[in-house]
C-alpha cells in the first residue's frame, strides 16, 4: 500500500468532525434520522481508517520507530481520556458509563496480551 499521509489526514478529520457532530445535546443540531445516518457513516469511516493504519507500511528503521511512538501516544491519550471521563463522572455522583471502563479494559487488555504473546517469541 502506498505511504499516503494526505488520505489518513483527510478521513482523521472527517471522523473528528462526525464525532463533534454526533455530540448533539438533546436533538439540538439535527433530527434523529440524521444523527442516526451520521454514525453510520461514522462506522464507516472509523473502519476505513483502521484499514489504512492496519496496512500501514514503513520504508525504513527511522519510519518504524516514528510509527510505533505514535502509536504509544495514541494508547496513552486514549486512556488518560477514559481514565478522566471515568473519575469525571465518578466525582459528579453520576453512574459510570460502563463503556467507558470496558474501553479502557480493552485497551489495557490489549495493550498485555500483546506485549505477553510479543516476549514469548
Amino acid at each position: 500500500m502506498k505511504h499516503n499521509t494526505t488520505i489518513h489526514s483527510v478521513l482523521a478529520l472527517f471522523i473528528l468532525g462526525l464525532l463533534a457532530a454526533i455530540i448533539n445535546p438533546g436533538m439540538f443540531w439535527m433530527p434523529s434520522m440524521v444523527h442516526m445516518s451520521m454514525t453510520i457513516i461514522l462506522l464507516v469511516l472509523v473502519a476505513l481508517f483502521g484499514v489504512f493504519v492496519w496496512n500501514e507500511q514503513s520504508r525504513d528503521e527511522r519510519e518504524e520507530l516514528h510509527k510505533h511512538m505514535v502509536g504509544r501516544v495514541a494508547y496513552l491519550v486514549g486512556t488518560a481520556v477514559l481514565v478522566v471521563g471515568i473519575v469525571a463522572q465518578h466525582m459528579s455522583h453520576i453512574p459510570t458509563d460502563p463503556w467507558l471502563v470496558l474501553a479502557l479494559g480493552a485497551m489495557i487488555l490489549t495493550k498485555l496480551v500483546g506485549l505477553v504473546l510479543l516476549h514469548k517469541k
